[in-house]
């Protein structure tokens, strides 16, 4: 076998692979992993993929090496990989099992030479091996030598047509989109590429109003030039009165759906603007042929009251079930952060 960067295998290569694996979704394609590094402050590539020595594709596996400052200034490094390995439909259970072993191999030593102090791996519930009843029932990435640290998140399936969706969401979902028609509320599609800029603009007022980070413009710039007009994200703008108010964007891959961006200015957050877009997204995606699955976000069932549970609440209005978001974590070699975690360990009492 033998390993090679994402730039080295190139886009073509790279995406045919992606476009080939069912354990592959829009979390694995070039652009998009182009688009998590891209002026990001602290990240860097660390995207590999597996060859035979016939020079066929094998595995890809988006990665990347953050860094960061703690609150006392010391730099730390993770490596995270969003979407994990994808596998070759042709190798056999042996091949495979070998496959998966050199992946582990080599996240351990871009792990090592990173000098990184935990390697998180969190694979793509809209895959089309992961997703539905059919998935799989235990974390695959038991595999490669993970910690399970799943999740959960709100998935629709939307096999059974627009009319079986709407009856599925709750009353209040439906009732929040009538008082928003009612309102005079409307919907537009996104068509230019220049709707970045106010797109990016509702990002700033959301993302300061909750106070967090705010995304480089970089990702939004890619999203309007190369993913939508590749059929790869749907977003819409809701207006009141002549005025933007919120903007939603939909990543769509393989006949699965992601809800990844929702923004509002503080009309739109108090309007029930996100349950309107919501239901337009839905309803078109599905009619157009684009969608059967539709992952709605994180479920947080632990938050009995506040803005998490609200927003988890709201995701579980459209109408999903809950299924696993399957996660894995390594840890490094680094004596002193181990000490640290068994230390927080042994004070909680796990």
């Amino acid at each position: 076998m033998t390993i090679v960067s994402r730039q080295q295998l190139g886009r073509e290569a790279w995406d045919a692979a992606v476009g080939a694996s069912p354990e592959a979704w829009l979390w694995h394609r070039y652009d998009v992993c182009e688009a998590t590094i891209r002026d990001w402050p602290g990240r860097s590539d660390a995207g590999f993929a597996v060859l035979s020595s016939r020079g066929e594709v094998e595995a890809v596996v988006p990665a990347f090496i953050l860094e960061h400052r703690t609150s006392f200034r010391l730099p730390v490094r993770y490596l995270n990989s969003v979407g994990g390995p994808a596998l070759s439909t042709s190798l056999g259970r042996s091949r495979r099992r070998e496959t998966l072993e050199a992946v582990a191999a080599e996240l351990q030593r871009r792990a090592h030479a990173g000098r990184v102090i935990r390697t998180t791996i969190s694979l793509s519930t809209m895959a089309p091996a992961l997703r539905g009843p059919e998935g799989p029932r235990c974390n695959p990435l038991l595999y490669l030598g993970c910690l399970d640290i799943s999740g959960q998140t709100w998935i629709t399936d939307l096999r059974d047509g627009v009319d079986v969706i709407w009856n599925r969401l709750e009353g209040r979902a439906r009732t929040n989109v009538r008082k928003a028609e009612a309102a005079g509320m409307t919907v537009r599609l996104s068509t230019s590429t220049e709707d970045w800029r106010p797109f990016f603009e509702l990002h700033q007022v959301t993302y300061r109003r909750l106070g967090v980070t705010i995304y480089p413009a970089a990702l939004f710039r890619a999203i309007f030039e190369q993913l939508i007009p590749a059929d790869l994200c749907y977003v819409q703008f809701a207006e009141l009165n002549g005025e933007l108010i919120a903007a939603q964007n939909i990543a769509c891959y393989k006949q699965g759906g992601y809800f990844w961006h929702g923004f509002a200015s503080d009309a739109g957050r108090d309007s029930n603007a996100m349950t309107l877009l919501w239901w337009h997204s839905i309803k078109n995606l599905v009619q157009g042929g684009k969608l059967q699955w539709m992952d709605c976000g994180d479920a947080i069932l632990n938050a009995r009251e506040g803005k998490m549970r609200q927003l988890s609440d709201f995701k579980r209005s459209f109408g999903g079930d809950l299924y696993p978001v399957f996660r894995g974590q390594i840890n490094g070699t680094n004596k002193l952060y181990n000490r640290l975690l068994h230390l927080k360990g042994l004070i909680s009492g796990q």
